[in-house]
């Protein structure tokens, strides 16, 4: 049921972008819960339906983005040259601390599913050991970034060996232009 709803979705979407695609590009949805049916619709996608992103979550069913298992779609995206879309969900971060007050859980969650992300692909190693992928942290601010993104350089440089699976800083993919961090124009951060 995943694979058909992301099909007919990316397949509405490219439809829909097709109205002026100098103005409207497709971030496709991915059936994560497989991870083969996910490589093969962001294949499907990216060739066939002109997507430019693809979109996942803060974690993807229960995993942290540096678990091994996802690693052959991260494969893909620098195959495909597309950079991960990362949006708010995965981690049901705040969904059971605030029930039945969705402003609360849309304010706490999104930030916090985003930044969670974050912290796994930076400080995970994942763009590390993956050189050419790039990501786009999507819809949950920007302020927070630059402090945050700081607090894992000083934990890098001062609890040495607590990041195994980097040589590096976890800034550096960012300095290198790999990610970037969306924003809404009315943020004052």
């Amino acid at each position: 049921l995943q694979v058909a709803c992301c099909r007919a979705f990316n397949d509405w979407l490219a439809d829909y972008c097709a109205a002026d695609p100098r103005r409207l590009r497709a971030a496709a949805a991915l059936p994560l819960a497989s991870i083969d049916a996910a490589v093969a619709e962001a294949e499907r996608a990216v060739t066939d339906l002109g997507a430019v992103t693809l979109t996942i979550h803060g974690a993807v069913t229960g995993r942290n983005l540096d678990d091994p298992s996802l690693f052959r779609l991260y494969e893909a995206a620098e195959h495909l040259d597309v950079p991960l879309g990362v949006h708010a969900g995965g981690t049901g971060l705040a969904v059971d601390r605030f029930v039945d007050q969705y402003a609360l859980v849309h304010a706490c969650a999104f930030p916090m599913d985003v930044m969670l992300g974050a912290t796994t692909l930076l400080a995970g190693g994942v763009l590390e050991r993956f050189p050419r992928l790039r990501v786009a942290l999507l819809e949950a601010g920007c302020g927070w970034f630059p402090s945050f993104l700081e607090r894992l350089d000083e934990h890098f440089e001062k609890r040495p060996g607590e990041m195994p699976a980097l040589t590096r800083p976890p800034s550096t993919p960012v300095e290198e232009g790999r990610v970037v961090i969306s924003c809404e124009p009315e943020e004052h951060g």
